[in-house]
C-alpha cells in the first residue's frame, strides 16, 4: 500500500490556474482512490478564489515515486 506524501490541487480559475497543497489529505492511495470528492471546495492561496477540490484537479505524490494525476497532462503550469 503507498503510503501518500502530498497532494496538490490545480486552481481552476481562468486567471490563476497555479498548484497549491490540498487541505484534504489521505493516509493511502486506497483511502484516496475509494472516497468520493464531489462538491469540495478549497481557498486558492495564490488569488483566493474558491476552487474544486476533487479528483479531476489533483495531483498526488506517494512513496511509490513521482506525482501521479494531474501533473502528467499541465506538468508546465507550476
Amino acid at each position: 500500500m503507498d503510503k501518500i506524501t502530498e497532494i496538490q490541487i490545480l486552481c481552476l480559475n481562468r486567471n490563476c490556474v497555479k498548484w497549491f497543497n490540498s487541505p484534504i489529505f489521505f493516509g493511502d492511495m486506497d483511502s484516496l482512490m475509494s472516497s468520493t470528492l464531489i462538491g469540495n471546495k478549497a481557498q486558492c492561496p495564490h488569488c483566493k478564489e474558491m476552487t474544486p477540490c476533487n479528483t479531476a484537479n489533483m495531483r498526488v505524490k506517494s512513496t511509490d515515486g513521482g506525482f501521479q494525476g494531474l501533473d502528467t497532462v499541465l506538468s508546465t503550469r507550476d
